[in-house]
Order: C-alpha cells, then sequence, then structure tokens
C-alpha cells in the first residue's frame, strides 16, 4: 500500500516493490474500515484462487502483512496456510517461494486504527462481535469452518489450531 510507505517516509522504497496488506476479517467488519490498500480475504478458498494459483511475482522485494482484528486467529491462520501452501508449490525449486516475507500486523486493526486513522477508509472501526451485524457474524464464521480442498473433499476445521511462533510487524 503507498500509504505504508508513506507514513515510513518512503524509506524502504529502494528495496521494497510492494506492500500486498491481506484484511482476514468478515466483510461487514472491512467495509466498516480497512487499511486504505488492503484486500478483504475470508476463505483459504479465495488466498489460493487469487493469489496462489496465479502469483504476481515483482522485480523486487514484496512484503505481505496479515491482520484480522486482533492479530491473534484469523490472521495468523491464514499467514500459516499461505506459508505452507507456498513451501508445497515450490518445493522443487528450494527455497525459491513465492511470497518470501509474510507479516502479521501486531495487534491487528484494534490497534492500528487508533494509530493510523488518516490510513483508514472510511475512518471507522466495526467489532467482530458488533451486535447489529450478528446474522453476518454467524454468517462467516460457518462458511469459515468448512475448508474444500483440491479433490472437492469439504471438512469441518476443528476449533482448537496450534500456536506457533510468527513474526510480527510492530508500528511505533
Amino acid at each position: 500500500s503507498s500509504g505504508i510507505n508513506a507514513e515510513y517516509g518512503g524509506r524502504f522504497s529502494e528495496t521494497v516493490e510492494s506492500y500486498l496488506i491481506i484484511d482476514t476479517r468478515y466483510p461487514y467488519e472491512f467495509e466498516g474500515g480497512h487499511i486504505e490498500g488492503a484486500v478483504n480475504v475470508v476463505t483459504r478458498e479465495d488466498m489460493t484462487r487469487i493469489y496462489l494459483d496465479n502469483p504476481d511475482i515483482p522485480s523486487k522485494r514484496q512484503v505481505v502483512i496479515f491482520h484480522c482484528e486482533f492479530s491473534s486467529k484469523r490472521g495468523p491462520r491464514m499467514c500459516r496456510f499461505v506459508r505452507k501452501e507456498d513451501r508445497d508449490r515450490n518445493s522443487y525449486r528450494y527455497p525459491s517461494l513465492y511470497y518470501p516475507e509474510l507479516y502479521i500486523l501486531h495487534g491487528g486493526y484494534k490497534e492500528f486504527y487508533p494509530l493510523y486513522p488518516d490510513l483508514c477508509k472510511p475512518q471507522n472501526y466495526v467489532l467482530m462481535a458488533d451486535p447489529n451485524f450478528a446474522e453476518q457474524l454467524n454468517h462467516w464464521q460457518k462458511i469459515c469452518k468448512t475448508h474444500t480442498d483440491s479433490n472437492g473433499t469439504t471438512t469441518v476445521r476443528g476449533f482448537k489450531s496450534r500456536v506457533r511462533s510468527q513474526r510480527q510487524l510492530n508500528l511505533p
């Protein structure tokens, strides 16, 4: 996102070609306010279709930043999924990857928005648990608990997931 690069005074423009900000919050949260230039990707299937099946490999570094509301569940889960799929798809050319630099925005949108409201469009923050969106929350939680693999087999993901160390992007 150009806003992120501008916020850092273009300090990284010599080495970083682009920032890809993946907002894994549900669409009503995203539409209620998001980091300018972010892309809303909620499901593994959409992530695969948009970024893994047709990777756009820049000539310079591309920094990919994942986040959700708190960056404690949905964002890290999608980051782990992308890393695993990327490694699997590029195993024949190890250690090369489509997306070698994956980060998780520390504190998520909840901490980002109050610090950088000018980088958010619209300048607002809708909670995942906002009672005005209870029906949409229920809908998206059901969708995100199912996963269809490449063979067309649909499974329901468990509620527990292992916590792994992630590289965190801390903003001042």
